[in-house]
């Protein structure tokens, strides 16, 4: 479905049901609780462990709740997540800059998917000339004159390429959430296992999966469509926080993210999505995480 006109452009989060104050994801794992108990950010060097870790993908769909191929372009991206177990950070990204094609008032959507984050990476990543398209690694892929692709029959090969590259940084993700205050801790740790020639950027975001609400599909509203992996904030700034602003072998950053959970969202499908990027010229992913 085009639109000519717009030229702008894992661990999942589970177990959040229980009635303590204090709940964890997840494994309890050295690395979990080691995490947690970081308050506030730090660096240092960690002179061991340059092992990579398995390569996760950052895939981000943008897609539109008026838009009848959509649905097949989220087909694919679950083949994707299938093919390639946790390593695939998915975020479906709804804009403004859409038009018809993802406005909730069309079809009388009970949610508007729509965000001013969304907006921002629609236009710095060049625009999105018809809905649906994807990007892999925020990478200009082979073939492509555009970072966004709408060649869903090219998505799975792209994916394959990019999970075939070694990842440059070591990601983990620890959570926590208060049932009561609806606080929800992250402490992501960063750690670069090369030297880089220019600034290292990190990028942390919370999605949602199994939002029910009307979609359009071939040509029929379906009003109870589960909608997956729906961005509902970048937490740092949209085009990424500095990280290292040295690029050394062994560098670890240290980021702690306190965020008030709005009682809208169902905490049980939230996942925190996290990667290292390039900025400005080049906004490629060295790696990405979830959980």
């Amino acid at each position: 479905m085009r639109f000519a006109s717009i030229i702008l452009l894992s661990l999942g989060m589970l177990c959040l049901f229980g009635c303590k104050k204090e709940n964890h994801f997840g494994d309890i794992s050295s690395t979990q609780t080691g995490l947690l108990s970081y308050n506030s950010d730090v660096y240092f060097a960690e002179n061991y462990d340059l092992s990579p870790q398995q390569r996760v993908l950052l895939l981000e769909e943008f897609t539109g709740v008026y838009c009848y191929t959509c649905p097949l372009a989220h087909g694919i991206t679950a083949d994707i997540i299938q093919t390639f177990p946790n390593q695939v950070a998915a975020i479906n990204i709804h804009s403004h800059l859409f038009s018809i094609y993802d406005d909730p008032n069309v079809m009388g959507n009970l949610y508007d998917f729509r965000t001013a984050d969304g907006d921002t990476i629609v236009n710095m990543l060049g625009g999105v000339l018809s809905v649906p398209s994807a990007a892999f690694n925020r990478t200009l892929q082979v073939g492509e004159n555009e970072i966004t692709s709408n060649k869903r029959n090219a998505w799975m090969n792209y994916a394959l390429y990019e999970l075939n590259s070694p990842p440059e940084i070591n990601i983990d993700i620890a959570t926590s959430f208060d049932s009561i205050s609806r606080n929800l801790k992250i402490v992501v740790k960063y750690k670069a296992l090369t030297n880089f020639p220019e600034d290292v950027y990190h990028t942390v975001t919370i999605t949602e999966n199994d939002i029910i609400d009307k979609q359009f599909v071939d040509t029929a509203e379906v009003p109870n469509y589960h909608h997956m992996h729906i961005l509902r904030d970048v937490i740092t700034d949209v085009k990424g926080d500095l990280l290292f602003s040295t690029q050394n072998q062994n560098n670890v950053g240290i980021k702690v993210f306190n965020y008030t959970v709005p009682v809208e969202w169902n905490e049980a499908n939230l996942k925190v999505v996290s990667f290292a990027h390039q900025k400005n010229t080049h906004w490629d992913v060295y790696q990405a995480a979830i959980k």
